[in-house]
């Protein structure tokens, strides 16, 4: 029972998060207004809103213009949802003390979530997602990891400096500021070497990525990848499963470096 009611608050997240995918590349804002079909702009129903229910049962069809919805919607639901539950059987929150930092996690998770898919449909990430994440991350280590804050701000400093010099040395081209941001707020998050295996992952990604597209879809070598995306996601996977394979890759991340 108690799984079954986080699946559905990571639903119900899920909805809301699709909300913040939508409407801030819009410029829109997301407290007001309720939801609404993305092509011909008609106000859902409550019965259009229940997380992957109302998707299934409308047949992916918006009720008013009968237009195809985009999977994303469910993906996102479906995702959070899921990401919700392992996070929870991973943590294993079993009292208060401990129910304060699973909570900020998944906060960060979210907004995590959030920039995953808004750089992938535009190649932006959102100030306003950053600072929010930046104050959690911060609420995070002032009271439960304060021993490493220090080192943890050196981290960012240093992998926002060094993704800077990629930015200026390119030009923009193959990078842009929002990545540069993000690598810093993943740099002060994860601290050191926490930030390694989650740009490991992130190039892995973007590696595996480029030959897909060059093989299958006529992509080339100066395509442009959404990297934002890419980092997010990766430390996304660093949360949920750091504990497993992070004792595993440690002797070959510092081996890298000595």
């Amino acid at each position: 029972m108690e799984m079954f009611f986080i699946f559905l608050i990571g639903l119900v997240v899920g909805s809301f998060l699709n909300v913040l995918i939508f409407r801030l590349p819009r410029r829109e804002g997301f407290t007001r207004g309720r939801s609404r079909c993305p092509s011909c702009g008609h106000v859902l129903i409550w019965k259009d809103l229940f997380p992957l229910i109302s998707f299934l049962f409308l047949k992916r069809k918006c009720r008013f213009c009968s237009k195809k919805i985009s999977w994303r919607y469910f993906l996102v639901e479906l995702l959070t949802a899921i990401v919700f539950l392992g996070f929870f059987m991973i943590s294993k929150p079993d009292s208060l003390l401990l129910f304060w930092p699973f909570s900020l996690w998944l906060a960060i998770i979210c907004l995590l979530i959030v920039l995953v898919f808004i750089d992938f449909d535009y190649f932006i990430i959102p100030d306003k997602i950053l600072v929010v994440t930046v104050l959690l991350a911060l609420l995070l280590h002032l009271t439960n990891y304060f021993d490493a804050l220090f080192a943890n701000f050196l981290t960012g400093a240093i992998s926002g400096a060094v993704f800077l010099l990629i930015f200026l040395a390119t030009k923009g081209e193959k990078m842009g500021l929002g990545d540069v941001k993000l690598m810093a707020l993943l740099g002060f998050i994860f601290g050191f070497p926490g930030i390694l295996p989650v740009f490991y992952l992130a190039v892995a990604g973007a590696l595996l990525w480029s030959i897909i597209l060059i093989l299958f879809f006529g992509g080339k070598l100066q395509t442009k990848l959404p990297f934002g995306t890419l980092l997010s996601g990766s430390a996304v996977v660093y949360i949920l499963f750091h504990e497993l394979f992070m004792p595993f890759l440690s002797p070959y991340l510092f081996r890298l470096y000595i």
